[in-house]
């Protein structure tokens, strides 16, 4: 398996900032990685400046350590092309907690 993910920053019509983060779960069959989960998450507005955070400093390890856990073991249990998740949106979102 493979874990990937990005944190995208954009303008709203207002010019004002919102953040939005990508998860990425791809499992390799014989010689190359296919994705399997693609789930982006919009960061709402209280969490903009944990968002700003995380892009000047980047992922602390427990942050890493909760993406490769509880997200991965969330993001394995669904199936193949799953692009929403309530729970695991939940769960991404969390990473701005630790």
């Amino acid at each position: 398996m493979r874990v990937q993910f990005a944190l995208d920053k954009a303008c709203n019509p207002d010019d004002s900032a919102f953040y939005s983060f990508l998860f990425v779960l791809s499992q390799k069959i014989g010689a190359e990685f296919q994705e399997r989960i693609r789930v982006s998450v919009t960061i709402g507005a209280n969490m903009i400046d944990r968002a700003e955070k995380l892009v000047k400093e980047g992922l602390s390890e427990s942050q890493v350590t909760y993406l490769s856990g509880p997200v991965t073991a969330r993001a394995k249990k669904l199936p193949v092309g799953t692009e929403r998740d309530p729970k695991l949106d939940k769960l991404i979102t969390g990473v701005f907690s630790h």
